[in-house]
């Protein structure tokens, strides 16, 4: 189990599988799937110093305690939702065994340029399909842009769709950089694979991932 960012406040908690999870045991809540990342997700607000999750599955309860300290999360809402790729960062860091922050996924220079190349790939119009984070809404405006210099309009109904967040719905789907699977065919790659799977089994691998693990490794 992980919680991030486990500090006092509204916290995300990652499961493997189905479970109900709270701060009290009134107060359970299913952990559910979320578009684009694997194993199932609970928000919990956790008070300060120290707290305890219940945890409850087929019946059975359990609490597990939790020192979240008396420092609320000063960062972006992890009820947001690039708040499980984040997670993912994080935990890539933990496994390291040379935990640092982690920074919150943005939209960079080379994901703008990566989606500008999948739009002039495209030989017609281009439709969206996104989430409601900040990262989505820029990506949503190059893509638009770009779609415009081309002179290839952005409708709805057409049938390559540029994926920004969420799910994909119908035709051919063009996952934005951050959503594709990460290149796990270097060995340094594959150790933070074999080490993932290990520590939390099921879970996929992710570029934020693989980002901060190589990181943290190198230092």
């Amino acid at each position: 189990m992980l919680v991030v960012p486990h500090r006092p406040g509204w916290n995300l908690v990652h499961t493997a599988g189905p479970l109900k999870v709270g701060n009290a045991p009134n107060a359970l809540v299913d952990a559910e799937e979320r578009p684009g990342a694997s194993g199932r997700w609970a928000l919990v607000w956790l008070g300060g110093v120290r707290a305890s999750l219940w945890l409850e599955r087929d019946g059975v309860r359990a609490t597990m305690p939790v020192s979240p300290g008396e420092e609320p999360w000063d960062g972006p809402d992890v009820r947001g939702p690039e708040a499980p790729e984040h997670a993912s960062a994080v935990l890539a860091s933990l496994l390291t065994g040379r935990p640092a922050d982690q920074p919150w996924p943005t939209l960079t220079e080379a994901d703008a340029a990566a989606l500008r190349a999948t739009v002039a790939a495209i030989p017609g119009p281009v439709a969206l399909a996104g989430d409601s984070s900040d990262r989505s809404a820029k990506a949503a405006e190059v893509v638009r842009a770009e779609a415009a210099r081309l002179g290839k309009p952005v409708q709805d109904s057409a049938a390559d769709v540029v994926l920004l967040g969420g799910r994909p719905g119908p035709g051919r789907v063009h996952p934005a950089p951050w959503l594709r699977p990460p290149d796990l065919s270097g060995p340094e790659a594959q150790r933070y694979a074999r080490a993932l799977e290990a520590a939390f089994p099921g879970e996929s691998p992710t570029t934020a991932g693989l980002t901060a693990w190589t990181a943290g490794r190198s230092q």
